[in-house]
């Protein structure tokens, strides 16, 4: 399938990135492009904002990026936007705007599973013709597209399995005017490589390595006057604003909220970057990282996630961003066997955990005392978890009581600032049992619950896996490790309960192995505040 001619392979090997985040010269101007979500951030992206009348328009889908990525050349060949789509029906905001810029025909990259022949129909219906651009598979989708596009600056090869190399690469490639072709791990052996005249292969230890040391491959053909940013781990911001980037060859450069640009290869251009643009939603990238990123001046990561968000996560009731979190949280603590072990295991592993603590286990003895200091000074959260524990005394007649809940939620704070020796207030309970099982129960008094919570600006967090340390018989680490794999699933947001309480030893041995396992998935940590 491959002739000789010159050939750039991208390909990395994913580890997780040292979090960094710098402060920018004031000369520099920053913009954003984003919106509610990633459609309308689409159309922002270079309609809206770079475009008045159009003869193209390139549909992709929203919801996977492997066809959709041999968009970004076609769009370059036309000049034109790309705008994603949901696949199902021509949304009213894409409608108006291929009928605001007057556009003629529409290029449909994707099968019809991916954007359904209903939408032709619905483009048709406004006079306006389309094209699907189609084949078998997407690796010969690539080459389709390749042909279409016709150059003779040579080709560039990139793995499906690794979408921000591809958008390095594609964007990059546009450039240059080098088409692409999307390919299997087979054909991007050294082995095959090797044969090849004019190869070469760009590979870094991450996506970011990788991403910068294939704009540095093309600084000749880039403008370095302007610079945009976007966040590694989803495609779709990216992905629409790659049309943008393409008409005027500024780069691309991938950031996890925190990349210092200035100890890379951009370092040396930085002097000339004029203004920066964000793409996506400010919980992508946030402002103070966009305002941050040219300099060398370090600052801390904040990694804990909004109790607002968190709750939404967890009804989930929350719009995709492609990121891959996990919570780890642990209830009915302090205790003096296990919170230390618990403690020491994050601490050796660099992760932050949320800690649900019960008021009268902190007062039973000073060493309980002294295991709330070390929790805030290792840097993770506090919720309550109420009092006493005691569903008796605060589920009565197997109801809650709202005005004794809240008494006993004020009381394990008083505990906690007497022994901080501050003010303790947390926006995030955790109800003993959990909110879901008053919801089990049909409890009358959760209305009045709810009530309670929104005048206290507090919201209860639930879970969405565990480990079944608090289930039926004793588990080992291995059954524990089980549950959480089980539970956990193919969810991108994961809050998982265990329990850091008196007799959750095997909790404690289970804890490095459950860690392992969320980072070979991908999940990064976070807290919740």
């Amino acid at each position: 399938m491959l002739k000789k001619g010159y050939l750039i392979i991208v390909s990395c090997l994913i580890i997780i990135l040292l979090f960094i985040s710098t402060e920018v010269s004031a000369a520099t101007i920053q913009k954003r492009f984003g919106s509610s979500d990633k459609y309308a951030t689409s159309i922002n992206n270079r309609c809206k904002n770079n475009c008045d009348k159009l003869n193209y328009a390139v549909l992709v889908s929203g919801e996977g990026f492997a066809d959709a990525l041999w968009a970004v050349p076609l769009a370059k060949k036309f000049d034109v936007p790309i705008i994603l789509t949901n696949g199902k029906v021509l949304d009213s905001d894409v409608k108006n705007e291929l009928i605001r810029l007057n556009v003629k025909k529409v290029f449909i990259v994707g099968a019809p599973g991916v954007i359904s022949e209903d939408m032709e129909r619905q483009i048709y219906a406004t006079n306006i013709d389309y094209e699907r651009i189609l084949r078998p598979d997407r690796y010969e989708t690539s080459l389709k597209v390749a042909q279409f596009i016709v150059s003779n600056n040579g080709m560039m090869g990139a793995s499906e399995k690794i979408f921000p190399d591809v958008l390095s690469m594609t964007t990059t490639a546009n450039a240059k005017g080098m088409s692409t072709l999307l390919m299997d791990k087979r054909e991007l052996s050294d082995d095959v490589t090797k044969n090849m005249d004019n190869s070469k292969r760009l590979s870094g230890a991450h996506r970011y390595e990788t991403n910068i040391k294939t704009v540095n491959e093309f600084s000749n053909d880039i403008e370095f006057r302007s610079i945009y940013v976007t966040i590694g781990k989803g495609f779709a911001d990216v992905l629409s604003g790659s049309a943008a980037v393409a008409k005027t060859n500024y780069p691309i450069a991938f950031t996890d909220c925190h990349v210092l640009l200035l100890k890379t290869p951009f370092g040396s251009k930085v002097s000339s970057i004029n203004d920066l643009t964000t793409l996506g939603k400010e919980e992508g990238v946030p402002e103070v990282t966009a305002q941050t990123l040219l300099s060398d001046k370090k600052i801390v990561e904040d990694k804990s996630y909004d109790a607002e968000k968190v709750s939404k996560i967890i009804e989930n009731n929350f719009e995709s961003d492609g990121r891959k979190i996990a919570f780890l949280t642990f209830d009915d603590g302090p205790s003096t066997t296990v919170t230390p072990k618990i403690l020491d295991i994050l601490k050796s592993n660099d992760i932050k955990a949320t800690f649900f603590l019960i008021g009268s286990s902190i007062q039973s003895d000073e060493e309980s005392k002294s295991l709330v200091m070390r929790i805030l000074k290792d840097g993770h959260t506090i919720g309550n978890h109420t009092y006493t524990h005691n569903l008796k005394i605060i589920y009565p007649g197997n109801k809650v009581d709202t005005e004794k809940y809240l008494e006993e939620v004020k009381e394990t704070n008083d505990v906690i600032s007497n022994v901080i020796g501050q003010e303790f207030k947390t926006r995030i309970i955790r109800m003993p049992g959990g909110y879901m099982s008053r919801k089990y129960y049909n409890d009358p008094n959760l209305n009045a619950f709810d009530v309670m919570l929104e005048e206290n600006n507090m919201y209860n967090i639930d879970w969405n896996a565990y480990d079944g340390d608090a289930d039926g018989k004793c588990k080992n680490a291995e059954e524990l490790l089980k549950n959480v794999k089980n539970t956990v699933g193919n969810k991108e947001k994961v809050v998982l309960l265990m329990h850091d309480t008196y007799g959750k030893e095997e909790t404690a041995r289970a804890l490095p192995k459950i860690i392992e396992y969320l980072k070979g998935e991908g999940y990064e940590f976070r807290t919740i505040k």
